[in-house]
């Protein structure tokens, strides 16, 4: 399953390593696609990419065995997504920054510890890697949360309002993608709720909607993937045609576009989800508990 794209020019741009220079890897002079440079130039690849159907996946030491690994984890994880969000290639308008139209990878061997998607591709710790500690699971979790925020890239098309959903909502759409539904039950709202009744905001998740909303004291302890659960169910709720709102995929294909044609968050949200922002995150509380005990 090919992914069709327009086509920009090719970027150049050399990367140095910071690494001591007896571990120094190869430094490339390459094809550099996307933004890695800009946004974290303490990255590098070893120029021996490993490219397949829709993805070239780089690495800075992994092996490749591990890099076709990692690809075909993506294909698997690409064609899910699409089929789950009932997406086909013609709904996709971007605009990369790479020749040859496909999502880069850099599965990073012993830098990171932590994962990144943006507008051209992802970055994870890979699994061959001393930052790997053997969570499958969640591994597997994290990548097609990243790759699902690639596809809203996708589907939002502009380059510049990549990011116009708000944080909420990306996050949730990310989890939900991954099939990560975390919060089954209303004990875990209320534990939730407790924990966090002194903190400003009081651990509403739809308060998130740009990143400065979460509270101070969340960011500085670096706790703000604990709101994902939350964000997940509000999007699992969304999308819930049986016991939830009711939206279905082309009114969330609809949403993305709107947001890519410059429409505001909150416009384009009680548009295609019948709902108004504050509104649903006013009553939040309630309707999750009454949503999750139609659930069960």
């Amino acid at each position: 399953m090919k992914v069709s794209y327009i086509l920009l020019p090719i970027f150049i741009v050399t990367v140095f390593s910071n690494c001591s220079k007896d571990d120094e890897p190869k430094t490339t002079q390459a094809k550099w696609r996307g933004t890695w440079s800009n946004g974290w130039p303490s990255l590098f690849h070893d120029g021996e990419p490993y490219e397949g159907e829709n993805f070239v996946v780089y690495s800075d030491k992994s092996s490749q065995a591990w890099r076709k690994e990692v690809s075909e984890k993506a294909e698997e994880s690409l064609t899910d997504i699409m089929t789950r969000f009932n997406l086909v290639n013609e709904d996709f308008d971007f605009v990369p920054l790479q020749s040859d139209g496909k999502i880069d990878i850099l599965t990073n061997y012993d830098q990171w510890n932590r994962a990144v998607a943006y507008r051209d591709g992802i970055i994870i710790r890979s699994k061959d890697g001393p930052n790997f500690f053997g969570d499958h699971q969640m591994w597997q979790y994290v990548f097609q949360h990243e790759i699902t925020h690639v596809i809203e890239f996708l589907l939002i098309g502009t380059p510049n309002r990549s990011n116009s959903s708000s944080v909420w909502m990306r996050e949730g759409f990310g989890n939900y993608g991954a099939r990560n539904h975390r919060i089954q039950a209303v004990e875990e709202l209320e534990a939730w709720q407790e924990k966090m009744k002194d903190v400003p905001g009081e651990g509403n998740p739809i308060g998130i909607v740009v990143w400065s909303d979460f509270p101070e004291s969340v960011t500085d302890a670096n706790t703000t993937t604990e709101y994902y659960g939350f964000f997940e169910l509000g999007v699992r709720y969304l999308l819930d045609e049986e016991n939830g709102n009711g939206t279905n995929i082309d009114n969330l294909k609809a949403y993305f576009e709107d947001l890519g044609e410059g429409v505001s968050y909150r416009n384009a949200f009680k548009k295609h989800f019948n709902l108004d922002s504050d509104e649903f995150r006013d009553n939040y509380w309630t309707i999750m508990t009454n949503y999750l005990t139609e659930s069960e």
